[in-house]
C-alpha cells in the first residue's frame, strides 16, 4: 500500500513531534483518507495511516503545520509504491484510489508524490504516477535522479505553487541547492533515460523477470507469500523476517545482491539496474529458484 505522509505518529512519551495542537488536524486527514479508501473498495486502510516514521519526520511536520507560502491548511503525500513495506495497491484498484485522492481539490490540499524510489524509469515509465494518469501538485525525486554518480534531489511542482517563491526565493534555501555538478549529473541522467529508452526497456525486462520469478516460486508457497512488481521494481514477500533474511544470504552466495527494507526482511526487493541484459535477468530468476530449492531442502518444505 502507499505510504501516507500525514500520519498520526507519536513518540514514546505520547507526544506528537509537530505539537499537540496538530493532533486533531492529523486525525481529520486520517478520516478523509479512510473515506477515500473505503469508496475505492479498499480494506487494509491502516496502511494509509501509518507512515514510514523513521525517515519521514519532515513530512509529518508538513502535514501538521501546512505550508505557509502555499497558504494551505492541509497537505498530504503518498509514495505510489510503498518502498518501505513494498505493498502494491494496484491489484486493489489503485487507479480508482488515485482518482478519489483528487478530493484533495475539495479539501484544499496539495497532492505530493514521493517518486524517490519509483521515479526515473524504474517502474517502466519515467515516473510511476504515469501508470495511473495522475499529475501531482508536487513530486519529490532523488536517488537515481543523480545517475548513481552524484547525490542529487529535486522537488518538481506546478508553476502556480512555486510562484510563491518568485518574488522572494529566500523563503526556502538550501546549502547545496543548484550545485552545478549535481545538476549536470541529473541532466545527463534524464538524457540517457530518454535517448536509450530505458523506461521502456524496464517495462519489457520487468515482465520477463516477473514471469520468471513467479515460475521459480511455484511449489514454495510455504516460504513465499506473494510476488509483485512493476517494471524493474520487484519484490518477494516471505512468511516472516527470518525466511526473508535467509533468502538474501542464499542469493548472495550465488552472486546476486538483493535487499530487504529498513524496517523488515519479510519483503525482499529485487531492483536490478535498468541496463541489465536478458542473460543477467534470466540468471537472477535461475539463482532465485536455486535458492528457494536449497532453503526447502533445509527446512523440509516445498517441492
Amino acid at each position: 500500500m502507499p505510504v501516507l505522509f500525514a500520519s498520526t505518529y507519536r513518540d514514546k512519551s505520547n507526544h506528537h513531534p509537530a505539537g499537540d495542537a496538530s493532533v486533531r488536524h492529523l486525525e481529520q486527514i486520517r478520516a478523509i483518507v479512510r473515506r477515500i479508501a473505503e469508496e475505492a473498495g479498499l480494506r487494509d486502510t491502516d496502511s494509509f495511516a501509518h507512515s514510514w516514521h523513521i525517515l519521514m519526520q519532515g513530512s509529518i511536520v508538513v502535514a501538521a503545520e501546512g505550508t505557509r507560502f502555499c497558504q494551505m491548511e492541509a497537505k498530504r503525500g503518498i509514495a505510489p509504491l510503498g518502498g518501505a513495506h513494498f505493498r502494491f495497491i494496484s491489484r486493489c484498484g489503485w487507479g480508482d484510489a488515485m482518482y478519489h485522492l483528487m478530493l484533495c481539490d475539495e479539501f484544499g490540499a496539495l497532492l505530493i508524490l514521493d517518486e524517490v524510489q519509483t521515479g526515473m524509469g524504474r517502474t517502466g515509465k519515467m515516473f510511476c504516477c504515469e501508470h495511473y494518469g495522475v499529475a501531482p501538485d508536487l513530486m519529490c525525486l532523488a536517488k537515481a535522479f543523480g545517475g548513481g554518480v552524484v547525490p542529487a534531489g529535486a522537488v518538481v511542482g506546478r508553476k502556480e505553487i512555486f510562484s510563491r517563491l518568485f518574488d522572494n526565493p529566500f523563503l526556502h534555501t538550501s546549502t547545496f541547492g543548484g550545485n552545478p555538478l549535481a545538476c549536470a549529473a541529473a541532466l545527463a541522467t534524464i538524457n540517457v533515460l530518454i535517448e536509450d529508452r530505458l523506461p521502456q526497456r524496464a517495462a519489457v525486462l520487468g515482465k520477463r523477470m516477473l514471469a520468471g520469478i513467479r515460475d521459480a516460486v511455484l511449489g514454495h508457497e510455504e516460504l513465499v507469500v506473494a510476488v509483485r512488481g512493476k517494471g524493474l521494481l520487484m519484490a518477494l514477500e516471505f512468511r516472516d523476517h527470518a525466511v526473508g533474511f535467509e533468502f538474501g544470504k542464499h542469493m548472495l552466495d550465488r552472486g546476486i545482491l538483493v535487499s530487504g527494507t529498513l524496517v523488515n526482511a519479510r519483503v525482499i526487493r529485487i531492483e536490478p539496474p535498468l541496463t541489465i541484459t536478458e542473460e543477467e535477468a534470466d540468471y537472477v530468476c535461475q539463482a532465485l529458484g536455486e535458492s528457494l530449492r536449497s532453503m526447502a531442502r533445509l527446512t523440509g518444505t516445498g517441492v
